[in-house]
């Protein structure tokens, strides 16, 4: 109410003013005025003219006071119940205001005492003020959403296994001790470990996603073991299931299957061939570079069409179809491919390596059909794509989609030998697919060249189509030189290249898109595959083998895990600043040296991997064992 020495002023202030009259106090119930400027004055409801944060509509506050002065509607939760000044007032179901009397905010407002930290809600091992503590893990919330809540040091407030002094799990793939590094999944605890089954059989030397082999709806891979009895080799088939996939060992595996005489080497090489029949179901390549059927270590490679039924296990002489190299220590199927669509019919084609063909290499592209591909020579091939000099080693790796987005698949051929730049730098061919197909050709013709940048590189040692990682709509490549020493003797390297409408550009890899380096001794590179899209963010991923890092054990190997970005990929030391480090369990496993997209293998949407680690000896001395680890995870 306005006191009568102030209305006395008013009515005198009137009548200097002009007013026609002199009217009592009574009369200023009447009249309209605004002390505190808040836009609205007696007549319009204002209930504290005095402070400017009450008046109808104002926000409601966390300060004691009906902001907004609706009688109706009265905030429970402001009350001074212990009356030392600050208010009981929540913004949430989870959390407290700061300590400051005009933001409310008392921690427990049934203790006078300010400031203490023994309140529901709290984060006792941080600061006591007030702070928001969701997960009730003794942290406060590093980034509160209301301003005048006290930060704390708690980098996820949403999970309990997650504060500064948590102890670091090795498969979560969360930064639970808050120290801002990536995870170290060590393979010992992931999903699945299948294991070789005797000793020095190397099983995982090999492995590969090959898709949905039997159309039951879960992706499917096969591991190689080519060490096995007496180099005869072996290659198993691993089903996918709503369960995934069971530890144990591979002697348990849906197919076991074998290679035909010692030496013969099956498994040396595995691959998803796609659907080269066109009949539903994904077909699986086996690469066996010692089989001398043909001539003297010629080698060959094993088709076999998927069914319903899946892949009977047995000997490799009952597979869908043989082909096999020209001639003497030409080692054709050391790496085999499927190479997509090349020419755009509808049927997925293959591509073989056969590095050691007259000490130059050649890679061969074969077609398929309706009523898929038979056994042959790779002398009937329907193209043969020859190297260009001397101990260039075409064909040491391999892949093939669509890099320029015209809808046909192409290839990509690894020559790990080449000197164009300098003596072992290596590089890798692109071949652009169309509806002509192929015809046999010199690499010397090839659209594009991509050349390693110093002696020893390697370079084409691995290469891989990636899917599209920067969300463009092309389809990126990546390939691995292990003998790169930028950053120490064999630390080796991974490049990225984007695809675009022209495809790959005819350059040296120091101009690639991104470069991504191991540290001294890794051998980063040795492998290089397409991830998936492990996360679920519509990016595909990448996955890159060291296997002779030591990420906490000596030589245990590893593999790094790199997630597609629509910014792209930056350049980084992977040891520092991969999304995940998957690393082997005892020195000198070789975690690594195979690595591969293992496609969906529960149905859970998010893509998983596979790698291989053939010196791993849990079974038995250098056993082998590959190892499942589900997207999910990440």
């Amino acid at each position: 109410m306005i006191s009568h020495g102030q209305g006395s002023c008013l009515a005198l202030a009137l009548l200097f003013a002009g007013c026609p009259y002199i009217f009592d106090d009574e009369d200023l119930q009447n009249v309209s005025y605004d002390r505190d400027g808040d836009g609205f004055d007696n007549l319009q409801g204002d209930c504290d003219d005095a402070n400017a944060t009450v008046h109808p509509g104002a926000p409601e506050l966390c300060d004691g006071l009906l902001n907004d002065c609706d009688q109706s509607h009265i905030p429970g939760a402001e009350v001074d119940n212990d009356g030392d000044g600050y208010v009981d007032c929540t913004i949430d179901a989870r959390g407290w205001l700061g300590s400051q009397i005009i933001g409310g905010g008392d921690c427990n407002d049934e203790d006078d005492i300010i400031g203490q930290s023994t309140f529901p809600g709290a984060a006792p091992n941080d600061s006591p003020h007030c702070m928001k503590d969701v997960d009730q893990d003794g942290f406060g919330d590093d980034n509160p959403t209301h301003l005048e809540v006290v930060a704390g040091t708690d980098c996820n407030d949403e999970l309990a296994n997650v504060y500064p002094s948590m102890v670091e799990s090795d498969i979560d793939n969360l930064d639970n001790d808050c120290s801002g590094d990536i995870d170290r999944i060590a393979l010992i605890n992931t999903h699945a470990i299948l294991s070789g089954e005797v000793q020095e059989d190397w099983a995982g030397s090999a492995v590969a996603g090959i898709g949905d082999l039997n159309g039951d709806g879960y992706d499917d891979v096969v591991i190689g073991a080519y060490e096995a009895s007496e180099r005869q080799g072996l290659a198993y088939v691993v089903l996918g299931s709503a369960l995934g996939i069971s530890s144990g060992s591979l002697a348990k595996a849906d197919s076991r299957l074998e290679g035909l005489q010692n030496y013969n080497q099956a498994g040396y090489s595995v691959a998803g061939a796609g659907d080269v029949n066109g009949d539903g179901y994904a077909d699986v390549l086996i690469g066996a570079d010692g089989e001398s059927s043909a001539d003297v270590y010629a080698g060959a490679t094993y088709l076999i069409f998927g069914s319903a039924a899946g892949v009977a296990s047995g000997s490799l002489a009952n597979s869908s179809a043989k082909l096999t190299g020209e001639g003497r220590v030409d080692a054709s199927g050391q790496c085999v491919s499927g190479a997509g669509d090349f020419n755009g019919d509808g049927y997925d084609d293959i591509v073989i390596g056969a590095p050691w063909r007259d000490d130059i290499g050649s890679a061969y592209l074969v077609l398929g059909s309706p009523t898929g591909i038979p056994s042959m020579s790779l002398a009937e091939a329907d193209a043969e794509l020859l190297g260009e000099s001397e101990r260039s080693y075409v064909g040491t790796a391999l892949s093939g989609g669509d890099v320029d987005g015209d809808g046909f698949d192409d290839l990509l051929i690894g020559a790990d030998g080449d000197g164009t730049t300098d003596y072992n730098a290596g590089a890798v061919y692109f071949v652009r697919g169309s509806n002509s197909g192929l015809t046999d050709m010199s690499l010397a013709n090839a659209d594009a060249k991509l050349l390693g940048t110093a002696s020893w590189e390697y370079a084409g040692s691995s290469v891989a189509y990636v899917g599209d990682v920067n969300g463009d709509g092309y389809g990126d490549v990546l390939l691995g030189a292990p003998g790169n020493n930028a950053l120490g003797y064999d630390a080796g390297v991974a490049y990225l290249m984007f695809g675009d409408s022209t495809g790959l550009p005819e350059e040296n890899l120091d101009y690639a898109n991104a470069t991504l380096t191991g540290t001294e001794g890794d051998r980063a590179g040795y492998s290089v595959a397409g991830a998936g899209d492990v996360n679920g963010d519509q990016l595909d991923d990448l996955l890159i083998g060291a296997y002779r890092a030591g990420n906490q054990i000596y030589e245990s190997g590893s593999a790094y895990l790199v997630l597609g970005s629509t910014l792209g990929v930056p350049n980084m030391s992977l040891a520092d600043d991969a999304d995940a480090v998957m690393a082997g369990n005892a020195t000198h496993d070789d975690a690594g040296k195979s690595v591969a997209g293992a496609g969906d293998i529960n149905g859970d949407g998010y893509d998983d991997l596979l790698i291989g680690a053939p010196s791993e000896s849990t079974a038995a001395s250098e056993a082998g064992a590959a190892y499942l680890v589900l997207g999910s995870c990440f």
